[in-house]
């Protein structure tokens, strides 16, 4: 961003004399609201350390509070400690995914968060929410690994955008193999002229994959992998392109896992990568959905 810290105060924002404000309405009721709520939560018989809204000091003086609270006392990196990651042998993560589009700042479109401020905005205080950011990755990006927490139905799908075109991810360029690690078997397979066709970015080209989710418009060697708890499936161009799906305009989705038997699981392991097409092929990965 190009400044840190709240914004200044802006006029615009101010409510004009004699008007009603609404805000202070909306917010003097609910005040009320919930006090008289915890209020009513209090009789002679209750311990009051033990309601949710009750904070207390601890011996090292850090604010704690109980009930459905998060704590902030020392046991909370317990609390927060993360499992080491199992990963499948074959799954190394990439180095070579890229997030673009994605304006800087917490804009997840809470009143208070800051959003945008990027050097270049013409009006820094605008703070809109919104923005099209996504995941770029070609073949030399290698695999991106993610964990899904608790599948409930059995069910993963992926926004994707195919038609980000060739060269789009600016991390791999100059890249040869993935995560650009200059391995003698990778120079022996350019050498022997394995190479990767070259796609034509014609404006035709770049309106069919503005309009169409095919696997072929990548080149006939592109394959689409992925993995769930280790287990990787390859999709074929045709393959990829039969199960992508056009809800709506600029949003296609992918089913990746439709399957009961995964019901319940606790946290499963998604690792994702493109094939066969160098950096001539850019998939984009908007969203993860999962159930």
């Amino acid at each position: 961003m190009a400044y840190e810290g709240a914004d200044v105060h802006n006029t615009c924002y101010d409510i004009p004399e004699d008007e009603i404000d609404v805000e202070a309405i909306v917010m003097g009721r609910r005040r009320a609201r919930k006090r008289k709520r915890k209020l009513s939560q209090i009789d002679d018989r209750t311990d009051i350390a033990t309601l949710p809204f009750f904070q207390h000091r601890n011996d090292t003086g850090k604010a704690t509070s109980r009930g459905n609270h998060v704590s902030t006392s020392s046991s909370l990196p317990a609390l927060l400690s993360i499992p080491q990651r199992q990963l499948h042998d074959k799954i190394v993560p990439g180095k070579g995914w890229q997030v673009m589009k994605e304006p800087p700042g917490q804009c997840d479109g809470e009143y208070h968060s800051i959003c945008g401020r990027a050097a270049d905005s013409k009006c820094p205080l605008y703070g809109h929410h919104d923005g099209r950011g996504l995941l770029a990755g070609d073949e030399w990006s290698g695999w991106l690994v993610m964990d899904i927490p608790s599948i409930q139905q059995g069910i993963i799908i992926l926004g994707i955008r195919p038609d980000l075109g060739p060269g789009y991810n600016t991390r791999t360029k100059d890249w040869t193999t993935v995560n650009d690690e200059r391995k003698i078997r990778h120079r022996r397979r350019l050498k022997n002229n394995d190479q990767h066709q070259p796609i034509q970015n014609t404006a035709a080209t770049a309106m069919a994959r503005n309009t169409l989710a095919v696997g072929q418009d990548f080149g006939p060697s592109f394959q689409f992998e992925y993995a769930i708890d280790g287990e990787i499936t390859t999709l074929s161009a045709q393959d990829f392109g039969d199960k992508v799906k056009d809800v709506q305009n600029n949003m296609q989705v992918l089913t990746l896992l439709d399957d009961p038997a995964f019901a319940g699981s606790p946290t499963a392991e998604l690792a994702i990568r493109v094939r066969g097409c160098g950096r001539e092929c850019t998939l984009g990965i908007t969203h993860v959905y999962w159930a």
